[in-house]
């Protein structure tokens, strides 16, 4: 069902030209029009109450009911902010289905291409030996992705992917997982042989192929799609 929207005043307008920065403006940075990573809290609600947008607070949560991106009408736009410092984390709404082809086009504009592959590094939950898994491809016909050029192993620094190991290692071995070097092994995903690491191979593996953001346009039912800008933060 088509969700009509708010009066224009109550409405959120992210005005883009997207040919004036020439190429594809939001592909270096990855960020959803409008909002940067770096934007606070304070800064977000403080911008919805001067657009006049009414929102809801719930933990680490800011919601409001309808939006504008890229002049389509969109809803239950999410801004989650559950991170160290309290910046964005991740933007997400829904849009109506008829409105897809024309939200895909516009994503293209903005971030370029989206990749014909994504086939990220997981972790596996259940192991006694911290491991992890390359996963099936992600992309199809009902998940368009776009992610950073380059992997977390590029654009984490040493001291980042450190930390963050020291922190993951450590809190798996309170679960009573070990970190130990062994053999790279197999595993078989939704019915596909795929490969599998321990131990430092692990986190080399995770850091190759993973990305700081990633943005997704998917098929929730078939009336609703989803997109959704989210970026990996460190917990350590």
């Amino acid at each position: 069902m088509k969700r009509k929207m708010a009066a224009a005043g109550a409405v959120l307008a992210v005005a883009l030209t997207l040919g004036a920065c020439g190429g594809h403006p939001g592909a270096e940075t990855m960020e959803a029009p409008g909002y940067p990573w770096t934007t606070t809290w304070e800064e977000l609600t403080a911008s919805l109450t001067e657009q006049g947008l009414p929102y809801t607070e719930e933990e680490n949560k800011i919601k409001v009911e309808q939006a504008e991106f890229f002049d389509l009408p969109v809803y239950n736009l999410t801004f989650d902010c559950n991170t160290p410092t309290g910046e964005l984390q991740g933007v997400l709404w829904n849009l109506d289905t008829g409105d897809k082809e024309a939200m895909e086009k516009k994503l293209t504009a903005y971030l370029g291409d989206p990749v014909d592959s994504c086939r990220p590094t997981t972790f596996d939950t259940i192991s006694e030996a911290l491991s992890v898994h390359l996963a099936s491809d992600y992309v199809s016909e009902d998940l368009i992705c776009w992610h950073s050029a380059q992997p977390l192993s590029q654009t984490w620094d040493e001291e980042q992917r450190t930390r963050f190991q020291e922190g993951y290692v450590a809190r798996q071995a309170e679960n009573g997982v070990a970190f130990v070097d062994q053999p790279a092994d197999t595993i078989t995903v939704n019915g596909e042989e795929t490969s599998r690491w321990y131990g430092q191979e692990a986190m080399d593996a995770w850091f190759e192929n993973n990305w700081e953001v990633t943005v997704w346009l998917t098929k929730a039912d078939e009336e609703t799609w989803v997109v959704s800008f989210a970026r990996v933060v460190s917990p350590f």
